[in-house]
């Protein structure tokens, strides 16, 4: 069975805490179950860095809501696909505050593939990225 995915980033509100992330998780880790979402959620210096898994409908649905979020800013959609499996199936929101290695790694590959191609980036990449993230969490 197929699973849209999407993932974005965006940048955090100016004087953000750990607090703020943490009831970011909460909610989302309340909510998604029920309907049936998955996904991890990244963090670093202010950027937010999330993939969303589940139906497209209820991807759309979260993604709004995200997008009204005073604690997010300057959202920008890095790509949305349809996928055979989840790569976070047992995770309602997985969380790991990234390092500075992992975070040029992400910027690298999305803003390299846009300046040499003009294209979107392809989201191949960034899920194995975020493949091995997750195996190192």
């Amino acid at each position: 069975m197929s699973v849209h995915q999407l993932f974005y980033v965006s940048t955090a509100k100016v004087g953000i805490e750990q607090f703020d992330v943490d009831q970011i998780l909460l909610k989302a880790r309340l909510v998604n179950p029920s309907k049936k979402l998955t996904g991890v959620l990244l963090f670093r210096d202010g950027i937010f860095l999330q993939l969303l898994e589940g139906d497209k409908v209820d991807i759309q649905w979260l993604y709004q809501k995200i997008k009204k979020d005073p604690r997010h800013r300057n959202i920008f959609t890095i790509f949305e696909t349809v996928a055979e499996k989840r790569l976070f199936r047992d995770w309602s929101m997985g969380y790991c505050e990234i390092g500075p290695i992992q975070l040029k790694m992400v910027n690298e590959v999305i803003g390299w593939k846009r300046l040499t191609s003009g294209k979107d980036v392809s989201s191949e990449l960034i899920l194995d990225l975020l493949a091995k993230f997750k195996a190192g969490i």
